[in-house]
């Protein structure tokens, strides 16, 4: 079995199961939706930088000498601990109504 064809076999098995996943969503009641999509969301956003970051770190450990590891490293893990204290500040400051404490 070649390489391009397992490709294409999986990619059109993802994009089945994706139709199917968005399908069985659609038929959920309102209430249930409204549950599930911030979740869904979320998993969404960290699978994409999960990818994403499978796929650019190892390069950046390959530009730089081995001096230099913990340094970079240090950058790394200060931008995910950055972004995630942003990301709850800026949920505990959002709300939905106008008449929450974060508008009194």
């Amino acid at each position: 079995m070649s390489l391009l064809f397992l490709i294409i076999i999986f990619t059109t098995l993802g994009g089945v199961l994706s139709v199917l996943a968005a399908s069985v969503f659609l038929f959920l009641p309102e209430k249930s939706q409204a549950k599930i999509l911030p979740h869904g969301i979320s998993f969404a956003t960290g699978a994409l930088l999960a990818v994403a970051f499978w796929g650019l770190i190892p390069h950046a450990f390959e530009a730089i000498p081995v001096s230099q590891f913990q340094s970079i490293s240090g950058t790394i893990l200060a931008g995910i601990l950055g972004f995630f204290m942003l990301e709850k500040l800026l949920i505990w400051r959002h709300c939905h109504s106008g008449s929450c404490e974060a508008h009194i």
